[in-house]
């Protein structure tokens, strides 16, 4: 099964709605880096080939890169995802272990250059600021939980939100076991999956305001793990102008929910 496979059957579904979301015999990660200058070639090289996930739009498409995408489909994904000037900042604040993150009044670069047609996915992104959490190990089988809530943007942009679950474990990841006789040339591949970037479940979510949600990325083997949080914000309103805000809680490794 896929990494986008598993992040849309098993995790990107909502685990309860509620102020607190932090449950018993949970462990928190802890914030590593908060980082408020935006990254757009790290956001584009995250977010590629990933299934984007829209909220809040009626007869939202299914973006190409999901396993259900109908053909032709609408792309969910940009090829820039730049601010028109350089540099342009996002903000993060820390409250003990909460965080809010904002995109505020930016200009988008290429704001009229479109892919697609449908209103939610056509116009441009930008990306803003990300958060890093600690290493923390995460049980085989348990998962790394987090809430988060976005609030209304003045001119009804979206928030856009991709959330990876991340391993420390480098190694193997593919080979060829071989005995024979002579043979002619013969050509193999040995496949780089998402795995040996570290990455092993993610949620890639685009909407307008929700209330707190808790969302789970689901850890396959005992390892160490670390969590990243990468706000962007998408054109809605095609006025070039985008913003977004968001809060993320209780960031910890925990027992998955119940099915």
């Amino acid at each position: 099964q896929s990494i986008a496979q598993v992040s849309q059957e098993a995790t990107n579904t909502v685990v309860e709605e509620s102020e607190s979301t932090e449950t018993l015999g949970s462990v928190p990660f802890g914030w590593k880096a908060l980082q408020p200058m935006p990254d757009p070639e790290m956001y584009k090289t995250k977010v590629h080939g990933k299934c984007l996930k829209i909220f809040d739009c009626e007869n939202a498409p299914i973006p190409c890169d999901c396993p259900d995408a109908p053909t032709p489909c609408e792309p969910g994904t940009k090829d820039t995802y730049e601010f028109g000037v350089s540099g342009f900042p996002g903000q993060i604040t820390q409250n003990g272990t909460d965080i809010e993150m904002t995109i505020e009044g930016g200009v988008v670069k290429k704001c009229h250059d479109h892919s697609g047609h449908h209103l939610c996915t056509k116009h441009a992104v930008a990306a803003g600021p990300y958060a890093t959490t600690n290493l923390l190990e995460v049980k085989k089988g348990d998962v790394a939980s987090y809430a988060f809530k976005a609030h209304k943007a003045s001119d009804n942009d979206n928030y856009e939100l991709f959330a990876g679950l991340y391993s420390d474990k480098s190694g193997l990841v593919d080979y060829q076991f071989h005995r024979g006789d002579a043979t002619n040339w013969k050509t193999f591949e040995l496949a780089s999956p998402e795995t040996a970037h570290g990455l092993v479940d993610y949620q890639f979510h685009r909407g307008d305001a929700t209330n707190w949600k808790t969302f789970e990325l689901a850890s396959p083997e005992t390892a160490q793990y670390y969590v990243e949080f990468m706000l962007a914000s998408y054109d809605r309103s095609g006025g070039c102008v985008v913003g977004s805000k968001i809060n993320i809680k209780d960031v910890v490794a925990c027992q998955a929910s119940p099915v």
